[in-house]
């Protein structure tokens, strides 16, 4: 099975590790966790966003092409990473979309709301 995008799990022992430096600083209150995640979705979107994404991080070289695997492109791939981040303690997850089309929006969130806008 193709594994796109991050790992809820690593996200879960990096943000357990910003806890645990949070307390060690003498902060009370819980850290606020961000995450982001790239989104194209649709057809003919997984290749676009590929060609963005290589040229967007094109001076990384090699480590471009795991931003394009990172992309999510598929509306249940989509749904489980927003759930499993949920389920992990992440407090706001920032979809970006990698195909400039204002549609991307709507199915973003159609796929994460299960419901058309």
């Amino acid at each position: 099975m193709d594994r796109r995008g991050s790992s809820a799990s690593g996200y879960d022992e990096l943000a357990g590790r910003a806890r645990q430096a949070w307390r060690a600083a003498g902060r009370a209150e819980q850290p606020r966790l961000v995450a982001i995640a790239y989104v194209a979705l649709g057809p003919g979107t997984a290749d676009r966003s590929a060609a963005y994404l290589r040229d967007y991080y094109g001076f990384l070289g090699w480590k471009a092409d795991i931003a394009v695997k990172s992309v999510l492109t598929d509306a249940q791939q989509l749904r489980t990473f927003v759930t499993d981040y949920r389920a992990v303690g992440c407090d706001e997850l920032i979809l970006f979309p990698c195909v400039p089309e204002p549609a991307q929006a709507d199915l973003i969130a159609e796929a994460v709301l299960g419901r058309a806008r």
